[in-house]
């Protein structure tokens, strides 16, 4: 017999065995399972851009769990595979790489709310040996188009290369109109009568298992059922179109918002971009008349049946003109709260006030009904104000501190009738005396008003923003307010739409350049607005082709433009004449037809840019044969003028005073030569290759005759020799013949010297300015200066004068020197430099984010490091997030003999399944040769030694010195690195 001490002694033995038993089986799960598959998409569409109906849980709300609007009868599917083991989700296991994966689709029960596992899935792609993870199509034996208004659920299960197994959460889609099913309502508003406020009372008499809504409101909507809002998150819905040619709609699960018995619908309606007013002035205008709206409600009981509610004629609907008594875009909204009529939207309601018509039926806009797919346009901040004046007896002058796109929203108590008007403009008045005035600036808002009113209804509390317009501001003038005001009760609602932020990049020791990316996010935020727009205050706020193409490429490093994109891609061919030509802005509202080249190169440019971000071919084919067609009608007008004559609108967009344009031909034929060079690239990654052998052999023509055209022996530069001018004739491939390049580099280099190392250029010169200096000639030093300068003419300038600190990108490198006409104070169209700080400061470059894998390029062994010696960035790509961070510091021998020594430090983060060639400087021009390379611990190379093979292990499987461009290249699969390398000068 064991004695109780020996008992006791095997009891705690056995626990111990068991809990060490437990902890190896769960560090072994762990050791398993390294990765996880995340950001499930279908056909590009993500839940970022859908929130939760009636979601009141944050300010923001919350992510639906039901992706919606889905209307490809076979969509692709996407995710990221991501590590488990750090914060920013780089895999810490270096060339983790997916090997196999499994997509499995079912359908929903639209009664049971389920997928049943017994019955044949939609699609079951079986195991398939690949890496791709992007716009990936699930093929099976009998695979049939999806069905509309139909729920399904996905998810995909990836192997690793090592072999671990991973699955994905399941995630559900609901599909909207598949074609070739069609909305069966008819468009619905008021023409004799004024209406902005409809609604229809349905009984509903048994119970619901799943109710979907489509709907189509344009200018703008708002949608009720039962008193509650379907989504407050969405603001100034459905984004513009041209509506003539399409109109957009958007869909709900309602399925919460629906009982049994007695239900009513409201919709609200506003003027929105479906009005007159968005035609400045010239343009053959369609006649759009009152807003209407579409609408098709389907509800399935729990006993499979089905009830259908439509707009119509039956003269169930109703309407009236509600308390929104003016609505603008560009005046802003007039709303008299003694007009609302609480409960309107609800059952039950009587009102024995408002004289209720029914609504009459309204002619469809013209064109097709598609689904809205980019994310709507959202709250997504707020501002407190950071100052308040009171210029004079109940008038406050709020600064809310950032030039920003929305509007304000206040709590007010007061007397019924009394009318609070509120103006927004981005600057204080200029003060005539020696006395501030803190009165506001509002000429450079030419004929838009940009003012809403609110006018009392007398309640104990009241709250006001406006719902159909927005404005472009960092002041707003409050007059009549019948209280104080304090950031208790205001506050500035910060709008747009609703992209992803992608990117971070930041300069720890570089104020200036830190400064520039803040100006560039917030104009290119406030400038996404359902279209790339040029700005948001003014009477224009227009689909400009010249600030969208410009600044795409900095667009997409910041935000995910991926359906935001997309989308203006379809409103450009939208317009699109049968001749090829383009216009100016899309929609088509100011401008001209045919656009000039430096404007429509945005077709071909966005087009590229997509790709290179999203490597999505799928887009780059819709969109093929339009960029063509432009291509061959900027053929036809150069075969007729020939270069030198080609013709032009606008050329190099405002220039610094005194500063003129340079040739404005030149640029117009810079963009057309540009435009074949992007045919050609485009070509290639849809497989045309009679279009790339066609094409390439129009180049090589029209390059010498352009260098025929602009050179001017006398300067040693082209046409005037601007920095405009050489700077597009070095970027163009083969213009510069090899025996000149030399002298057009030390041209453009002199003139910029003799600046004082600031530019000359205007919106097209300024972007490739620097991409010649990085790019072509390896001088990102210079580049550089120009953009660290404070003094006119730079992006510095724009905060660090003395007048008037900006917050967003100027119009114009003078702008408060200029007069109302053109003094934007919220441009992007000069933001293209922030595309530079990621592509050449950082180095990042997706590359498509395909097989041939990322680069990663930093200049920083071009001289830089006198004024930049550190960069960190972070870019969350389509397959997962890539970071740099790159120093460089004194060594700590810092003096061998006569020589000084300096170590760079390059730390690189690669996504799963991805491959990538990592760049080092070789030699800089400030710090000398390098002597080292190693990552990590591991010696790559010295200059004594040369490549040590045995240090490329563990995800590195090349190594190049390449000499001839003064870096070191290496191969790198998917991980984290950190590069080291040892530099002395001579």
């Amino acid at each position: 017999k064991e004695s109780k001490s020996e008992m006791q002694r095997n009891l705690l033995l056995c626990s111990l065995l068991l809990y060490i038993g437990a902890l190896a089986i769960v560090l072994d799960a762990a050791a398993v399972q390294q990765h996880q598959v995340t950001d499930l998409r279908v056909a590009r569409l993500a839940n970022e851009a859908f929130r939760k109906p009636g979601s009141s849980n944050s300010a923001f709300g919350e992510l639906s769990t039901v992706l919606q609007g889905v209307d490809a009868p076979f969509p692709t599917f996407s995710w990221i595979v991501r590590g488990n083991m750090n914060a920013d989700s780089v895999t810490t296991r270096r060339g983790a790489t997916q090997s196999k994966y499994r997509i499995v689709v079912r359908e929903v029960s639209p009664v049971s709310m389920q997928a049943s596992s017994s019955a044949a899935a939609w699609c079951d792609s079986g195991i398939v040996a690949s890496a791709a993870s992007l716009h990936v199509r699930c093929d099976s034996e009998g695979n049939v188009p999806l069905k509309s208004d139909t729920t399904y659920e996905w998810n995909v299960q990836v192997w690793m290369d090592d072999g671990e197994s991973v699955q994905s959460s399941v995630a559900r889609f609901h599909t909207s109109f598949v074609a070739p099913h069609v909305f069966s309502g008819t468009w619905i508003g008021g023409n004799a009568n004024p209406i902005n406020e409809l609604r229809r009372d349905f009984a509903v008499p048994k119970a619901v298992s799943q109710a979907s809504v489509f709907i189509s409101g344009i200018g703008y909507y708002q949608l009720y059922f039962n008193g509650a809002n379907v989504d407050p998150t969405r603001k100034l819905d459905p984004a513009w179109t041209t509506y003539e040619k399409r109109a957009l709609y958007a869909s709900f699960d309602v399925t919460s918002f629906i009982k049994v018995g007695a239900n009513t619908v409201g919709i609200q309606l506003g003027n929105g971009w479906y009005s007159q007013q968005q035609y400045i002035s010239g343009q053959q205008e369609p006649s759009y008349g009152p807003p209407r709206v579409l609408m098709q409600l389907n509800i399935t009981h729990s006993d499979g049946s089905k009830t259908t509610i439509n707009t119509d004629n039956s003269g169930a609907w109703t309407g009236r003109a509600g308390a929104i008594l003016l609505d603008s875009v560009y005046d802003g909204e007039k709303y008299d709260s003694r007009l609302e009529r609480p409960g309107w939207n609800m059952p039950g309601f009587k009102d024995n006030v408002s004289m209720w018509i029914p609504a009459e039926v309204l002619p469809a806009p013209g064109g097709a009904i598609s689904a809205q797919l980019l994310e709507p346009i959202r709250v997504t901040g707020y501002l407190p104000p950071v100052n308040i004046q009171d210029p004079y007896m109940n008038t406050h002058v709020v600064d809310f501190g950032q030039n920003f796109a929305g509007w304000v929203r206040f709590n007010v108590t007061g007397k019924r009738g009394t009318a609070i008007q509120i103006k927004y403009a981005e600057i204080i008045e200029a003060p005539t005396s020696g006395i501030y005035s803190h009165t506001i600036y509002v000429d450079n808002l030419r004929s838009a008003a940009a003012t809403d009113m609110y006018i009392l209804s007398g309640a104990a509390q009241e709250t006001y923003e406006p719902r159909f317009t927005y404005h472009g501001f960092r002041y707003a003038l409050l007059s009549a307010m019948p209280q104080g005001l304090d950031a208790k009760t205001i506050v500035g609602v910060v709008a747009n739409s609703d992209v992803k932020t992608v990117g971070n990049i930041s300069f720890p020791t570089h104020r200036v350049l830190n400064s520039i990316q803040s100006l560039v996010k917030w104009g290119q935020r406030s400038n996404m607005m359902s279209l790339p727009t040029d700005c948001p205050q003014r009477d224009e706020r227009k689909g400009w082709m010249g600030d969208a193409g410009l600044t795409v490429d900095e667009s997409m490093y910041n935000f995910n433009g991926a359906l935001f994109y997309e989308k203006f891609l379809r409103d450009i061919s939208d317009i699109q004449g049968s001749d090829g030509t383009l216009t100016d802005t899309v929609p088509f509202t100011y401008g001209s037809r045919p656009a000039d080249p430096a404007w429509g190169t945005a077709f071909p440019t966005i087009l590229l840019a997509h790709h290179d971000h999203y490597g999505d071919a799928s887009v780059t084919r819709t969109y093929y044969a339009g960029v063509k067609a432009w291509v061959n009608y900027l053929t036809s007008r150069a075969t007729q003028s020939g270069l030198k004559n080609m013709y032009y609108n606008y050329g190099d967009w405002v220039p610094p005073p005194p500063i003129g344009m340079t040739d404005s031909h030149l640029v117009a034929s810079f963009s057309y030569l540009n435009d074949v060079n992007s045919l050609i690239a485009l070509a290639r990654i849809v497989g045309n290759t009679a279009d790339v052998a066609t094409y390439t052999a129009l180049a090589a023509k029209l390059a010498p005759e352009f260098h025929s055209a602009f050179w001017n022996s006398a300067i040693n530069g082209y046409s005037d020799g601007k920095q405009t001018a050489n700077a597009l004739a070095l970027w163009l491939p083969n213009v510069v013949p090899s025996n000149l390049k030399a002298a057009v580099a030390k041209s453009l280099l002199d003139d910029i010297a003799k600046h004082d190392t600031h530019l000359t250029t205007g919106i097209v010169g300024t972007k490739f300015l620097m991409l010649v200096l990085s790019q072509v000639l390896n001088r990102t030093d210079v580049a550089l200066g120009i953009a660290s300068q404070t003094s006119y003419p730079s992006w510095g300038y724009m905060f660090s004068n003395n007048i008037e600190p900006a917050t967003t990108l100027w119009e114009r490198w003078d702008t408060p020197s200029e007069g109302p006409g053109m003094d934007s104070r919220n441009h992007i169209m000069f933001g293209s430099v922030g595309a530079w700080f990621y592509r050449y400061l950082a180095g990042i470059q997706p590359n498509g984010m395909g097989e041939q894998g990322i680069v990663i390029h930093p200049r920083a062994g071009e001289g830089v490091s006198q004024k930049l010696d550190h960069v960190r960035a972070s870019y969350d790509s389509v397959k997962g997030p890539i970071s740099v961070e790159w120093t460089w510091t004194s060594s700590n021998n810092a003096v061998v003999g006569s020589k000084t020594t300096a170590k760079f430090s390059l730390a690189v983060g690669i996504p799963v399944s991805t491959n990538a060639t990592i760049h080092l400087p070789l030699y800089d021009p400030v710090n000398g040769w390098a002597m080292s390379l190693q990552e990590g611990n591991t010696q790559l190379w010295s200059v004594s030694s040369g490549i040590t093979s045995a240090g490329l292990t563990r995800g590195l499987w090349g190594l190049e010195v390449k000499s001839q461009d003064n870096v070191f290249a290496v191969k790198a699969a998917a991980g984290q690195y950190a590069f080291t390398a040892i530099y002395q000068s001579s």
